[in-house]
């Protein structure tokens, strides 16, 4: 039998093979972000990653949230245009707390 094993070794071991596979072809999409959703909301918002055909967002406030989330079909309809080969069909938006900058995760809504 093997010796019992904190949970924090393990959880640590399962997000950094979870992140592995989240963040994919992230500066491509993040290099078009600011043309896509233009400046002012881009300086509020980062590509954090891809996931299959899934891009996660991170936005600094429920407002951005909010806002970003109703123009979710212009974002998803600019980035097919600008990047076909990207197979885009969904985002993802999440809220970063002050954490997050320091690259830990933020919180999804």
């Amino acid at each position: 039998m093997s010796e019992p094993v904190h949970i924090s070794k393990l959880l640590g071991k399962v997000m950094q093979k979870i992140e592995k596979k989240v963040i994919d072809n992230t500066e491509a999409i993040d290099l078009d972000w600011k043309r896509i959703v233009g400046e002012e909301s881009a300086k509020y918002s980062k590509v954090l990653g891809k996931n299959k055909r899934k891009i996660l967002v991170g936005v600094k406030d429920s407002l951005y949230l909010f806002e970003l989330n109703s123009r979710k079909m212009e974002i998803l309809n600019k980035i097919k245009r600008m990047k076909p080969e990207s197979n885009i069909n969904d985002i993802k938006f999440l809220i970063f707390t002050k954490d997050e900058k320091d690259g830990k995760d933020g919180k999804e809504q």
